[in-house]
């Protein structure tokens, strides 16, 4: 892969209308070890986006891949229309409401269960399909 998941500059947007959202996104990519991550200030652009999208000004779809991965959801884009600071853009959609209550139901779960909760994000996106 391109960069270490801790050196990736990724600028996240919120595309969609709960500004909490993007909040959500990056403790979720701090806790997976995507320590430079950061909001920009999307206001002026007002989207509101269905689908998660991830910009990739660089062609490093490696990255784009993994952060994909670790999101659960996503829609890869090759562009030049992110955060020009960023080696990934995070546009963040409806979409992520439905990953954030997976896995509320599978910390839930869990808990009653008496187990941990497991950091696994690999089911999120056929949960969505």
């Amino acid at each position: 892969m391109g960069q270490a998941s801790s050196l990736l500059r990724i600028a996240i947007e919120n595309g969609a209308e709960d500004r909490e959202l993007a909040d959500s996104v990056l403790s979720h990519l701090e806790a997976e070890g995507f320590y430079n991550a950061y909001i920009t200030d999307t206001d002026k652009y007002a989207l509101e986006l269905p689908r998660t999208e991830i910009i990739v000004p660089s062609g490093d779809l490696d990255a784009a891949e993994k952060l994909k991965k670790v999101l659960g959801v996503g829609k890869i884009k090759l562009s030049f229309l992110g955060d020009l600071d960023s080696d990934l853009t995070v546009r963040v959609g409806e979409d992520w409401l439905q990953v954030l209550e997976i896995k509320n139901e599978r910390s839930t779960t869990e808990n009653e269960e008496g187990e941990t909760t497991d950091n696994n994000e690999e089911n999120f996106e056929e949960n969505l399909d």
